[in-house]
């Protein structure tokens, strides 16, 4: 597939690929990768935001997850994941909350009309594509539920800066990815470029995105080392982030004690060559707050 001496992406089954029209709106891995100067082995972490409607209003649990891997081999499943989305029955793009298991009343956007078995057979095609890609990916996720974020965010100052439960997952999603590198990607840069969808969150992702560029601000070399580059757009626009949106619902159901039709093709251990959570420590996360909630308030009383 890849031209003899030719570093990736700059090949020309890369470039005929991406110009065919139904990639017009549409923005790749491979795109991506040419933008930022990655090579094949550079690492790149598609993250979804998931909070499957009752999470994102203050009830059960939320999760932002994702696969890290080689750009090569992300781009090779979304390539597959892109074929099927235009196979027969065609969808445009694939959300998971448009294609619950439930029942065909629960069935809306894109699956709006199908029977439901059709659907979820649709589901189980996207899903072994993430199963049969390269077992080099890694399968993160981060979680908190709304209940536990309550009861460690309190009433202090610190909970104007953690106003959302969101800021916990993505704190804890992009440290478990850095750790990730370093240990199991040793062959690359270990510099990871972090890819965020912004379709759920509204301002939530926006007051992310400056916590994440203060971290690297701050020159802290043991994190700069491994951050590369942020980007933050739609799963509409970056069909790889339908990909982490299945597996961040998929691992939300089963938090949830919900039907979870696809998790163990979407996050197989025997699989892929890994699966990672960091998921709330209360009692650590409640003594940091109590902490930075004491400095905060000793800070203004000696104004």
């Amino acid at each position: 597939m890849q031209a003899a001496g030719v570093v990736f992406p700059f090949d020309a089954d890369t470039e005929r690929y991406y110009s065919t029209e139904w990639w017009r709106d549409r923005t790749g891995i491979g795109q991506l990768a040419q933008v930022l100067h990655l090579s094949q082995f550079d690492l790149i972490l598609m993250l979804a935001f998931y909070g499957d409607g009752s999470g994102e209003h203050g009830k059960g649990p939320m999760v932002v997850a994702g696969y890290l891997g080689y750009a090569s081999d992300l781009w090779e499943m979304e390539r597959r994941w892109c074929n099927e989305l235009q196979a027969s029955p065609r969808i445009a793009y694939f959300k998971a909350s448009e294609c619950k298991a439930e029942a065909p009343t629960k069935l809306t956007g894109q699956f709006l009309g199908w029977d439901s078995q059709q659907a979820q057979e649709k589901r189980r095609r996207l899903a072994q594509i993430v199963h049969d890609a390269s077992p080099r990916l890694v399968a993160l996720s981060s979680m908190i539920d709304w209940d536990e974020y309550r009861s460690i965010i309190g009433d202090g100052l610190v909970r104007e800066v953690y106003y959302h439960p969101y800021f916990f997952c993505f704190h804890g999603i992009t440290s478990v990815a850095i750790e990730t590198a370093r240990g199991m990607f040793r062959d690359g840069s270990n510099r990871v470029s972090f890819v965020f969808d912004t379709e759920s969150n509204g301002c939530v992702d926006a007051i992310a995105q400056l916590q994440f560029e203060r971290v690297k601000a701050a020159e802290l070399s043991e994190l700069n080392d491994n951050i590369g580059t942020t980007s933050w757009d739609t799963d509409l626009k970056f069909p790889s982030l339908q990909i982490a949106d299945l597996l961040a619902w998929s691992v939300r159901r089963k938090a949830a004690g919900q039907q979870s039709p696809v998790l163990h093709l979407v996050r197989d251990p025997n699989r892929l060559a890994g699966c990672y959570e960091r998921n709330a420590d209360a009692a650590r996360m409640a003594s940091m707050v109590i902490e930075l909630d004491a400095k905060a308030e000793s800070m203004q009383s000696s104004k």
